[in-house]
């Protein structure tokens, strides 16, 4: 083995051992991942000699592990996960690995009783139902479960052939669980959802941009409301938009006119927050 295939092989078992340390000390910290000291933790761990290791790398003739060398050599209490995130991602980097959001966050539902910050508490559920018309990428339906969640959607519908939760792992990844208790349904057609809503009283609102959408800054909510966003390449058909109550958009402001879906959803939902618990 030449020395350089010694030291990429040192520095990818170095970045294993820093990520089983990050993920045990999160493990501690759900709620205060930033202001946990490690030294009343890492009694439990080799921290003091993966530092050490680390501190040799400021000997390396690659730059970019020079530099890691003299960050391990700044390391100084008090320690928190965040300053040690600052010697991690640069190893993470450097051999190109790629973190994902459910790697990086806690899956845990936060504790209503004790955290004073929890979503439930914080957060004013309004009558906001969100219909998903065919959206072909399951990452895209878990990060609409995510976002309807963050802004306090009571339901989905998912249409057509939107891929359902139930044994999706790319759908429970992205949502990062949120898609256990956010309340859902499948229903085939679009046009009958819509349906089934209005005799429930709800006000259909179509995302799209048209000529005649109304910015969403200027809707006049009307609760219940219903937000239909549409397929990811072709948007939302003829026939639904003349269904709906009001056809919304986006003001967009650069080259592209259209930007993701979920993001999308996420813009109007909190509009729709603003506007009903200002």
């Amino acid at each position: 083995m030449s020395a350089l295939d010694q030291e990429l092989k040192k520095i990818n078992d170095l970045y294993l051992k820093g990520r089983k340390i990050e993920k045990y000390l999160t493990s501690y910290s759900l709620n205060s991942v930033n202001s946990v000291e490690l030294s009343t933790l890492f009694s439990q761990t080799d921290f003091q000699n993966y530092i050490e290791e680390l501190k040799k790398l400021i000997q390396s003739e690659n730059i970019n592990l020079k530099k890691i060398g003299e960050l391990a050599c700044r390391f100084h209490p008090p320690w928190n996960i965040r300053k040690f995130s600052d010697l991690l991602v640069p190893i993470e980097r450097f051999i190109q690995k790629q973190i994902a959001d459910d790697e990086l966050l806690q899956h845990d539902q936060p504790d209503k009783n004790n955290d004073p910050m929890s979503s439930n508490q914080v957060l004013h559920k309004i009558k906001l139902i969100l219909i998903a018309d065919h959206i072909r990428s399951a990452f895209n339906v878990g990060a609409l479960f995510r976002c309807a969640d963050g802004f306090g959607v009571e339901k989905i519908i998912l249409t057509g052939y939107s891929p359902t939760p139930e044994n999706n792992s790319t759908i429970a990844k992205t949502a990062l669980g949120t898609h256990e208790y956010t309340p859902w349904e499948h229903i085939e057609s679009t046009l009958q959802a819509i349906k089934k809503l209005k005799d429930l009283n709800y006000t259909i609102y179509a995302l799209e941009t048209t000529s005649q959408a109304t910015p969403i800054q200027l809707v006049k909510w009307k609760t219940p409301i219903a937000i239909i966003v549409g397929n990811e390449r072709f948007g939302l058909n003829p026939e639904i938009l003349k269904s709906c109550d009001e056809i919304i958009k986006i003001n967009m402001y650069g080259n592209k006119n259209s930007i993701n879906v979920a993001t999308a959803f996420a813009i109007v939902a909190h509009q729709v927050q603003l506007s009903i618990n200002p």
